[in-house]
């Protein structure tokens, strides 16, 4: 069995003017580093044995104050973390009612984005089974991983509640099918 720990990134200046990032960089507002400093300390109390983030730098700093409790690990950079590519999308104000599930011109499809969730999931769950793995990534993205653990089709994906920044959720996985914590 292998438990992980799903962390969303601390607030950036663009979540908080509701600004699509997608993979471009976004900047941990004030509030986004105080969350992060937060959830650092209150992640100090698990024993994690590996912490893996998106190359983002949202998440990159926010897995670096989890890294500051966790010493004796090194912080290991998987691009299957990364948000969706969000094409147009990418700079813009997200309307009222955005629609995840409609097509996006330039964007990563969904299913390209569920694959690389998934593969990454069952990788790590494979390669450090009886460990306990942080994974810190983005709102889409987790919602993906959502999908995987609670085998939820794509098409619910707007009903899949967007994690709150800087929080966090945990689920165990002891092979195919995966099972919730």
């Amino acid at each position: 069995m292998v438990e992980f720990i799903v962390l969303r990134h601390g607030e950036t200046v663009e979540n908080s003017q509701r600004i699509c990032q997608g993979q471009t960089e976004g900047t941990l507002s004030e509030r986004g580093w105080q969350q992060v400093k937060a959830v650092a300390m209150e992640l100090s109390a698990y024993s994690v044995d590996a912490i893996y983030s998106s190359p983002l730098r949202r998440a990159v700093d926010t897995a670096m104050a989890v890294q500051q409790y966790h010493t004796n690990i090194n912080l290991q950079l998987d691009g299957r973390l990364m948000e969706r590519r969000m094409g147009v999308m990418e700079g813009k104000v997200f309307p009222d009612g955005f629609d995840y599930t409609h097509p996006i011109p330039e964007s990563e499809s969904l299913d390209e984005v569920f694959a690389r969730v998934k593969e990454v999931v069952h990788t790590l769950a494979a390669k450090h089974q009886g460990q306990t793995v942080l994974l810190v990534s983005h709102g889409i993205t987790i919602r993906m991983v959502k999908c995987l653990v609670g085998n939820i089709p794509l098409s619910k994906l707007n009903e899949v509640e967007l994690q709150p920044n800087a929080t966090y959720f945990r689920f165990g996985c002891s092979g195919n099918p995966l099972t919730v914590c």
